[in-house]
Formats: C-alpha cells, structure tokens, sequence
C-alpha cells in the first residue's frame, strides 16, 4: 500500500478536496525533520482539523497524520491471519478479542463491528485514548468494546511514556523528550468476565511485548484455542525472550511478515 493507494482511496470516500491537499502537504512536510520547530508547527496545523470517515469497517475521525491507518488494505497480512480466526471460531459465542495497543480502534472497531467478537482493549496514550473513545462512539458499538486508559506490563506501577503526536507510534520508554508517566498493570491481576474464551490477540506495544506478554501468562497459559499476533522489531533485544516464553507456554509460532509474529494454540 503506498501513498498513491492512500490518496485514491480518499478522492473516492472523503468528498473533501481541502483534506486531501492537506494529506499530500502533509506527507511532503514529515519527509523533514520533526525536530524542527518551524515543521512541526506546519505539520501541527496540517493535522489539526479531522474529517469524519464511514468505512465498512467503522466511522473514524480521520487526521492526515494517521491517514494510511485507515485504508482498507491496512496490514493485509495480518487481516488475512484475522479473517481465517473469524472463520474457525465463526459459530462459538461470547468469543473474545483483546487488542493491546488499541491506537485509534482500527481492528477493535472493525472486530466487533463485523465479526460477532466482544472486544477488550488497551491504548495507554491520554490523547489517542480520547480518540479511540471519540471513534467507538462514531462507530455506534459502545457496547461491543470495553477499553481501558493504561499499559500492560510484567508488574503494576508506572512508566515513562513518549506520546507521539503526529505518527502514533507511542511507546514505554527510559528517559527522553516529550514524555509522561502513565500507569501500566499486570493482566492476569484483572478481574475480567469469561476471559478463557479469548480467541484472539494483538499486541502492537512498539517494543514493549516482553512485560505485555509476561503480565499475561497465565491467561495464555490457560487457553486452548488462540491466536496471538505480536509486532517484534527484527532488532528487538527481547525478540528471542518472547519466542522462548510463548514456546514454553505450548504456542507454535510462525512469522508473518518483517516484525510481526503469530503464535497459536490448539489443544484439547
């Protein structure tokens, strides 16, 4: 999917001539360096005013920032290891899918929208957590998604966190510009309703899947029908860690694609 696709896909649905030059400013501007003070003011005006997107997929407050996040052929890999999980478990009731990392709802939108799945989500950023909220409303499934405001880690507390606030690409990190502490917890000491009958994960956490997944081992460790889809950096430090952790907890794994990773499980 490359820009042209981007562009095309919104001449046909937008109807907003003003957004589509702002998309095009948009992507010609973040080619410089966002640390300069003079673009990023360009690039905070280009973004400032969302348009209302209706997809099949949902109804989202559209950014030029986040444009390509909403373009149907997103992440066409990981859409197909969706769709043949929404297959298999078609006729099972009260399935579960939990997305961790939620970002602006792009697969818990369109998961519990479409595909008959309850949807527990997790978006630690303030702002992207308002969006996403903004956009569940929009879609009309409030009652399809709960969502929760903080990370996931190996252990209950509080982390530095940089919110990015043009690309999305908000991470835990150690120290640096832009950050805020934001809280984080352990799944497992979550009180969650029929959470065994979780059928599906994404875990989309920018280099924090490790602790993500750590925190909720003993959930994975339980299930007996499940895919986890995780987003690793080829030069992820835990890389090998997080395979050696799902292996142990019985999860057969294949890549599928440059950094992201499906692990699965069916037992009797």
């Amino acid at each position: 999917m490359g820009k042209l696709d981007v562009l095309l896909f919104y001449l046909r649905t937008s109807k907003s001539p003003s957004f589509i030059c702002r998309i095009i400013l948009y992507s010609l501007f973040g080619m410089f360096n966002k640390k300069n003070v003079l673009v990023r003011r360009i690039l905070k005006a280009l973004n400032r005013r969302p348009i209302l997107l209706k997809t099949d997929f949902g109804t989202f407050l559209a950014y030029p920032s986040l444009s390509w996040v909403l373009h149907p052929n997103y992440e066409p890999k990981i859409k197909d290891v969706i769709l043949k999980n929404v297959t298999e478990f078609e006729k099972e009731s009260d399935k579960i899918f939990i997305d961790v990392g939620a970002h602006v709802g792009r697969y818990a939108i369109e998961i519990g929208k479409n595909y008959g799945y309850s949807v527990i989500a997790f978006e630690p950023s303030p702002q992207t957590f308002k969006l996403l909220k903004k956009n569940i409303s929009h879609s009309r499934i409030e009652n399809k998604i709960h969502v929760f405001n903080f990370g996931l880690d190996s252990k209950n507390g509080s982390v530095s966190f940089e919110d990015d606030e043009f690309e999305g690409a908000n991470r835990i990190v150690y120290g640096g510009e832009r950050t805020i502490r934001i809280p984080v917890k352990r799944f497992d000491d979550l009180k969650i309703k029929n959470i065994d009958k979780t059928r599906l994960i994404v875990i989309d956490v920018e280099g924090s899947e490790y602790g993500a997944i750590l925190g909720m081992k003993q959930m994975l460790k339980r299930s007996k029908a499940i895919d986890v889809i995780v987003e690793i950096f080829e030069n992820s430090e835990n890389k090998g860690a997080i395979l050696s952790l799902m292996k142990s907890l019985d999860f057969k794994h294949r890549q599928i694609d440059s950094q992201n990773h499906l692990f699965y499980k069916r037992t009797k």
